[in-house]
């Protein structure tokens, strides 16, 4: 098993490349088969789909292959981040904001407050 690391994702790419290489030359077989005279209709017609699914397996892996770049460059760039982070290298402060807050849900509990309410202001 590989680690998913830059070389495990480079030996993965390697490894999606011949398979597809190998799929490949199987539907060209297939295909070869199906060009044959030998066959019925209904074993022509099985090879054909069979030719057919083998190449868009083919194309998947290929796709698949060539995520992989992206990937690594993603896991990378966030490897590090994570690292900067805990090394201490970069320093988040936390997150605030500044305004006013009202709360509705306290309303009904606005005597038991000890600051002055609405009314209590009004009446001075």
């Amino acid at each position: 098993m590989t680690y998913w690391n830059s070389k495990g994702m480079s030996v993965c790419r390697s490894e999606l490349d011949g398979s597809s290489k190998r799929i490949r030359r199987i539907a060209e077989d297939c295909m070869a088969e199906y060009s044959s005279r030998e066959r019925d209709a209904a074993d022509k017609k099985r090879l054909r789909e069979l030719a057919e699914l083998l190449l868009a397996a083919a194309r998947l892996e290929i796709s698949i292959m060539e995520s992989i770049p992206v990937i690594d460059s993603i896991y990378r760039k966030n490897e590090q981040k994570t690292a900067d982070y805990f090394d201490l290298v970069v320093r988040r402060a936390p997150h605030t904001e500044l305004g006013i807050s009202i709360l509705d849900s306290l309303r009904e509990h606005e005597e038991q407050m000890p600051f002055e309410t609405k009314a209590e202001r009004s009446k001075q």
